[in-house]
């Protein structure tokens, strides 16, 4: 379902006819995709995949900036562009490398750490923050 999904966003079809920053916007969508899809190879402790498609997202990302750079065609374009295009290169794009760092150092982990590491609670839930999620109902 998501293969399908982000082969409609990454359509050259549909693309051509959008401006830059629709353009953008249908990437940033594949990207969210993309992201998923890792996740689920994480979920599935996948890490050589996991950090072989961190790899191809982080390309992926960068050469669609450039496509969508040459597809700008009007100085207002530029103007809402560039802000958004310098945001994902020194926010989004810069966790990826983190996120395929923390893969690597996890699937080079023995066995037996890998154990201690899923058995331990790295992060406790504070009691507080227990008591207000219990307030919070389950939907049916």
């Amino acid at each position: 379902m998501l293969s399908v999904a982000l082969a409609d966003y990454r359509n050259p079809q549909l693309l051509s006819d959008l401006t830059a920053i629709g353009q953008l916007r249908r990437k940033e969508c594949a990207w969210a995709i993309k992201q998923t899809i890792i996740m689920t190879y994480q979920i599935q402790k996948q890490s050589g995949a996991v950090t072989h498609r961190l790899q191809n997202l982080q390309n992926s990302i960068r050469q669609d900036i450039l496509n969508v750079s040459d597809a700008v065609q009007y100085q207002e374009e530029i103007d809402l562009l560039y802000p958004e295009i310098s945001l994902i290169c020194t926010q989004d794009l810069a966790v990826l490398p983190s996120w395929q760092e923390q893969s690597e150092w996890i699937h080079s982990l023995p066995a037996s750490d890998l154990k201690l590491l899923e058995s331990s609670e790295l992060s406790p839930v504070p009691q507080e923050m227990n008591s207000a999620l219990s307030n919070f109902e389950v939907p049916k």
